[in-house]
């Protein structure tokens, strides 16, 4: 069973230092509470589907670390591990790394719920063979992975029950192409994988947010919210300042 949601069109960029860069995708998934009006804005103008999986739906609730607006709530159905996620059509080639020199920068806000490895966002196919996916280990560590580069964790982690900012900004070309920010500052990287100087594969699926990969990873089981995707590197600067902009004052 599919809702189907109407995306709205955002023409403005996020400055980035300096420079400009096009924020492909930005779900904050205000006005979540009346479905006909939830919101994906960014430079692609899309049409969202929110996609139930064995009965379970994604919850949407008052809590944001602004203090506004909606969170989605992915959780897994009782005595399961099944969870709804956010399809994001037509997204494949927006966000594949078909080309070299393609770049990608993910900004989100995540509240986990458990102790549980959960994919986050990506588009890795369900035979582990193309694409890349996001994902929190079950320490709360943030991993990034893609093909033909492998993957790396962050040292630092992320608390449960607690907002935490989250960005990755990938370059492929070198083994320092990778980094991950946690609360808008970098983290040290555990070398589990080396990122190398190829252009990765291509993903063969669209965006998945809020779920798994087949055989790879379980759905995340976690509030969302102000998920974005950026085709080009955001800056520590920049970083620094959606952390900063995004959190509730005073906590």
């Amino acid at each position: 069973m599919k809702h189907i949601f109407t995306a709205m069109l955002l023409t403005g960029c996020l400055a980035v230092s300096t420079a400009q860069a096009e924020m492909l995708y930005q779900f904050k998934f205000d006005g979540a509470d009346d479905a006909a009006r939830l919101k994906s804005s960014g430079t692609q103008n899309v049409t969202a589907e929110l996609k139930k999986i064995d009965g379970q739906t994604v919850k949407f609730i008052q809590d944001t670390p602004s203090g506004s607006g909606n969170a989605a709530e992915f959780t897994f159905q009782s005595g399961g591990n099944r969870a709804a996620m956010l399809l994001v059509p037509g997204s494949r080639d927006k966000v594949s790394f078909s080309k070299p020199g393609e770049k990608l920068s993910i900004s989100l806000w995540i509240k986990r719920a458990n102790d549980k490895e959960g994919g986050i966002i990506g588009n890795f196919s369900g035979n582990g063979k193309a694409g890349w996916v996001l994902s929190v280990l079950p320490d709360g560590a943030i991993r990034f992975r893609s093909t033909a580069y492998g993957h790396r964790n962050s040292v630092e982690t992320t608390p449960k029950n607690q907002w935490t900012h989250v960005a990755v900004v990938y370059e492929p070309g070198n083994q320092e192409g990778l980094k991950i920010y946690i609360n808008g500052k970098s983290c040290k990287l555990l070398s589990t994988s080396y990122i190398g100087k190829n252009s990765p594969v291509a993903g063969v699926d669209d965006l998945r947010i809020g779920a798994g990969v087949p055989g790879q990873y379980q759905p995340v089981c976690s509030a969302l919210w102000d998920v974005r995707l950026y085709n080009e590197a955001l800056t520590p600067e920049a970083v620094a300042k959606l952390f900063s902009e995004g959190k509730t004052k005073g906590k």
